[in-house]
């Protein structure tokens, strides 16, 4: 090995060590953050042609974001398709939905699942079999 190729092979491996140094930087200057959050319905029972009223909290560790979309999804209590909703969270981390039950759903139990940032809640709620007016 002659002099230039000791030269080369040394400012490679300097800019080798620069950028490992650059990437250990990197991961730890990110911030994990870890995302709670709740789900509840304003009864546990209903009948048909009522309003399930969902509310919750997103939490980023004690830190609320505005805006962040909560993905809800209920599912009926037998074969069918789920239903679909979307709310956004308000200056506190807190969101609303609701849901009109239709008159021809199905009774049972149906379980209603929040999702945002990665986070999950889960929560149930009955509606009646018989028809109440």
């Amino acid at each position: 090995m002659n002099e230039n190729d000791l030269r080369l092979y040394i400012i490679l491996l300097v800019i080798v060590i620069i950028i490992l140094i650059w990437l250990i930087w990197l991961l730890l200057r990110k911030k994990i953050v870890v995302v709670s959050m709740t789900v509840t319905t304003d009864k546990s029972k209903y009948s048909r042609e009522e309003t399930v009223k969902i509310n919750g909290d997103v939490d980023m560790e004690g830190e609320t974001e505005e805006g962040q979309k909560v993905n809800i999804k209920i599912e009926p209590p037998e074969e069918g398709e789920p239903i679909e909703l979307e709310a956004t969270t308000n200056s506190e981390g807190g969101y609303i939905a609701e849901w009109l039950i239709p008159p021809d759903a199905l009774g049972g139990v149906y379980t209603l699942t929040a999702t945002c940032l990665g986070a999950k809640a889960i929560t149930t709620f009955t509606l009646n079999n018989s028809q109440i007016r």
